[in-house]
């Protein structure tokens, strides 16, 4: 396709913004037609993952929208530019990142594991991939794909995909749950072999970050608050999707813990911000917009 935007200026908008409760720049993208009416954020950082969270996937909107999906992505690229200073130096999602969430357990994304000597430095052998094995067929450094460059470490693999799933009242429904424990089970052997473990999905965003506060509700009887707020305080960007969220609250109720009103911090916004979006998917879901 090569219609422009302009020839989809009835049917949406986007304007560049700044997420305070992040503290990073987003892009708002409003479906402002008769049959869908809606929004979410995205972090510019990770503009693909989240078009992915919301839309499915982001080669597809890419396909259907034409040029339409480049010229987002230009203008997220242009808004990181135009960051103020102070801004631009904050810590920013380095998807490189390994990030300690304490008692040998490790958040990052795939981009991370080709750091072999960082994972040897770590004491990690073993590794949790949360998202699906193809991540490991490409190379994120050039040469030979990360597949090859894991061989001899303990590797399990989900094979889930990150889209809206597991939200009430939404077609799509992949549930996380079992997936949680048979993860919490490899976890729970890797460290009682003294391995410390890597979980990881693409970016270490939605789908590890989600198994990891999953891990501290079921394993350390962690409140939903303190798993997420420790997990938050280790990888700021962290972002369950609506559907891993619901999810989440659903296992906060299972293990019979209270919904605590979020503080104001950095973290208890971030965690009433997912509410607020899983509110939301809901509310479109139950009027036929989704």
């Amino acid at each position: 396709m090569d219609e422009s935007l302009a020839d989809y200026q009835h049917l949406f908008k986007f304007i560049i913004i700044g997420d305070e409760a992040v503290g990073k720049t987003c892009l708002l993208l409003q479906f402002t037609d008769k049959r869908r009416v809606g929004f979410v954020f995205l972090s510019s950082a990770d503009l693909a993952e989240d078009l992915g969270h919301t839309l499915v996937a982001w080669q597809s909107v890419a396909r259907a929208l034409g040029s339409f999906g480049s010229e987002l992505s230009a203008a997220a690229a242009a808004a990181q530019r135009s960051m103020p200073v102070a801004q631009a130096n904050a810590p920013q999602a380095s998807f490189k990142r390994i990030d300690d969430l304490g008692g040998g357990l490790y958040l990052c994304g795939a981009a991370a594991l080709e750091n072999r000597a960082e994972l040897e430095r770590l004491g990690i052998r073993s590794i949790l991939n949360c998202a699906t094995n193809d991540l490991y067929n490409r190379s994120y450094t050039g040469g030979e794909p990360l597949r090859e460059k894991l061989q001899g470490y303990k590797v399990q693999v989900f094979e889930a995909d990150d889209v809206e799933e597991g939200c009430r009242n939404v077609p799509e429904e992949q549930q996380m749950t079992n997936l949680w424990e048979e993860g919490s089970k490899f976890i729970d052997a890797s460290l009682q072999n003294g391995e410390c473990v890597a979980i990881h999905c693409a970016q270490g965003v939605s789908r590890s970050s989600s198994t990891c506060i999953a891990y501290l509700m079921m394993k350390e009887r962690m409140s939903l608050e303190s798993a997420f707020r420790r997990v938050f305080q280790a990888r700021e960007y962290i972002r369950p999707n609506p559907g891993f969220w619901q999810q989440l609250r659903d296992l906060e109720v299972k293990l019979g813990g209270a919904h605590v009103p979020p503080s104001n911090d950095a973290a208890g916004l971030a965690m009433a911000r997912l509410d607020e979006e899983l509110a939301s998917k809901k509310s479109a879901a139950a009027a036929g917009w989704l």
